[in-house]
């Protein structure tokens, strides 16, 4: 049997998810999230710097 492994990292700042609100635009931040959920990629898309942002229950990428 294997041991565990344990991987520990430091994340700076430059390095943070920023929050769901940042990458998109007003209009469709007033869609209900379910709404949002199919726009997901288009800030990753637009936004190459854009390494993550998060949501109230998902996390992009």
């Amino acid at each position: 049997q294997d041991e565990p492994n344990n991987i520990s990292t430091t994340v700076g700042s430059a390095q943070r998810c920023v929050p769901y609100q940042e990458p998109f635009s007003p209009e469709l931040l007033e869609l209900p999230r379910i709404h949002r959920l199919k726009s997901y990629h288009v800030p990753c898309q637009t936004n190459l710097d854009l390494r993550c942002f998060l949501d109230e229950s998902y996390m992009c990428l």
